[in-house]
């Protein structure tokens, strides 16, 4: 088959080694919207929330332009990882697990608040199983996988404090923040876990099923 007319051919390209790898922080910095990142991963992968409550918050708040919708950078190098223990979770049959290790999102700095509370906000239950929980939320840094310079990426983390465990990301020097489920024997220990922390949670240990009016 002859080429189309508007396709001419182009010299070898001689010079590729001199493009620069941006990495994740330079990418961002310099979008002209300053953008929040964070991560809701633990309510998936150690909670036993059964949707991405990113997806959840674009649906039921829509944003008013495209640029302020939340959306999510994925690392594709094998050896790159924001996060470790998290590992990979389909959401439904037959389309690609997301692997939460590899996963960021972002959502402009301006809707960060209106999203981070919705978030935060959540509590599920399940009566069948006894087993209840709520969501809290504090800001780590961690080392950017991509970043030949040593830089830092500050990510909010959402966390999951249930009446028999805590899940948390813990950071760790110069490595990915790494996945934590502490079991409690009460729910009131683990809002004791988490105070010695300093970390905020509106959770009192009382099932979200027995709140409602």
């Amino acid at each position: 088959m002859d080429r189309p007319s508007s396709f001419r051919q182009i010299d070898a390209v001689t010079a590729a080694d001199d493009i620069t790898r941006l990495s994740c922080a330079d990418v961002l910095n310099q979008r002209e919207q300053p953008v929040a990142l964070f991560t809701p991963a633990l309510l998936v992968t150690h909670g036993g929330f059964d949707r991405d409550p990113v997806i959840e918050f674009d649906a039921l708040f829509p944003a008013d332009a495209k640029e302020d919708r939340p959306f999510y950078t994925e690392l594709q190098r094998d050896h790159e990882f924001f996060f470790a223990g998290l590992g990979s979770k389909p959401f439904i049959a037959g389309r690609r697990p997301i692997n939460w290790d590899k996963r960021l999102y972002c959502i402009s700095k301006s809707r960060a608040e209106e999203c981070f509370g919705f978030i935060a906000g959540i509590a599920f239950s399940d009566p069948k199983k006894g087993f209840f929980a709520s969501v809290f939320s504090y800001d780590i840094r961690i080392p950017d996988p991509t970043s030949f310079r040593n830089q830092f990426l500050e990510v909010t983390v959402f966390g999951v404090l249930a009446n028999t465990f805590v899940a948390t990301l813990e950071p760790q020097l110069n490595k990915p923040a790494i996945a934590r489920k502490i079991h409690m024997a009460t729910p009131n220990a683990g809002i004791e876990f988490l105070a010695a922390k300093k970390i905020v949670t509106v959770f009192d240990g009382t099932d979200p099923l027995n709140m409602r009016e």
